[in-house]
């Protein structure tokens, strides 16, 4: 599972594939874990859950 902001989340959507040879699932961050959760590629706020 990764967390990713705009800017990273085709990043992210290929390493699951890569991990898991399966499609990615997309899931928006809920508003209360927005401001906590960072990108897994940077330091941004995460937009994005995907998970294989």
């Amino acid at each position: 599972m990764y967390y990713s902001c705009i800017e990273h989340i085709e990043v992210a959507m290929e390493e699951v594939i890569d991990e898991s040879g399966m499609p990615p699932e997309l899931t928006f961050i809920d508003e209360k874990l927005k401001s906590s959760t960072t990108c897994s590629f940077c330091n941004e706020q995460a937009k994005y859950k995907i998970s294989g």
